[in-house]
């Protein structure tokens, strides 16, 4: 989101980004799959452009691939695929959940393992 402040102190919105090239949908996501305290009880990492091989994967290629990291409801960590339009162009987009910044970052590793067998 940005803002303008105002000489007098006002702080106004002036842009609200919710495109997937924003953060909003992280935001949003993050509040959707881990609940009201989301802040409390998970660390997010994400990344909308991560380089891949163009043309290398379709969805349902990459979505099979990716089924051992894949978001839980139940134990509210994995990866989300965010976008299956990019992977014709080279780029994933995904968001990483985790109960913490160490599994999050475990997972999102995974991932990129993954990504290269």
């Amino acid at each position: 989101m940005d803002f303008i402040a105002a000489k007098g102190g006002d702080v106004f919105v002036s842009e609200s980004n919710v495109r997937v090239t924003g953060g909003t949908h992280v935001y949003e996501a993050r509040k959707e799959l881990v609940g009201r305290n989301f802040t409390k009880k998970s660390f997010v990492v994400s990344n909308n452009m991560y380089s891949i091989p163009p043309k290398k994967f379709t969805f349902k290629k990459l979505h099979k691939l990716m089924v051992p990291i894949l978001f839980s409801r139940k134990t509210k960590e994995g990866l989300v695929i965010c976008s299956s339009n990019l992977l014709y162009d080279g780029y994933l987009s995904y968001i990483v959940f985790g109960k913490n910044k160490k599994r999050a970052v475990m997972i999102e590793e995974k991932m990129k393992e993954l990504l290269v067998k």
